[in-house]
């Protein structure tokens, strides 16, 4: 499966070699995606810089009521001192929790955030393949977007 799916990257113009392995691609979406371009073209934000949102997904969940949030977790991903899924894990629930928000009231912000749609693997696994540096300029992103509309 990776020859052909190196194949789509190269006709969707993508440098897999900027995001996960390819078998742990297959591993994340495999059960979400029926084709390989429909793969692809799902996992594109695991593999370029920058990610444009879904107007629909970022007016419904990129608000000014989650920015705390949002700032929250940007600040505690960027002291993290180990990039591992359990950590990443923990901060989106610690921050929940200390906001009194519930777990997908700030999750589908992030992912929004870090994918640009509201569908992606769990979020700890997606933050972690994203990678740091991406995660907090896509955190960036959507809290200038968020102050921007007010």
């Amino acid at each position: 499966v990776a020859k052909p799916l190196e194949d789509q990257f190269h006709k969707l113009g993508i440098d897999y070699e900027k995001g996960p392995n390819l078998d742990a691609l297959i591993e994340l979406q495999a059960e979400r995606t029926k084709t390989l371009e429909e793969m692809v073209e799902r996992s594109r934000y695991f593999f370029e810089d920058d990610v444009q949102y879904d107007e629909k997904a970022a007016s419904k969940h990129l608000k000014p009521e989650i920015l705390l949030g949002l700032e929250t977790v940007r600040e505690k991903i960027a002291a993290l001192a180990d990039w591992d899924k359990e950590a990443l894990h923990q901060i989106i629930i610690d921050v929940a929790e200390s906001l009194e928000l519930k777990l997908g009231k700030l999750a589908q912000p992030i992912r929004v955030a870090m994918t640009g749609v509201t569908m992606s693997p769990p979020m700890d696994v997606t933050l972690f393949y994203i990678g740091r540096e991406r995660v907090l300029a896509r955190l960036d992103k959507a809290i200038q977007y968020i102050k921007e509309r007010g």
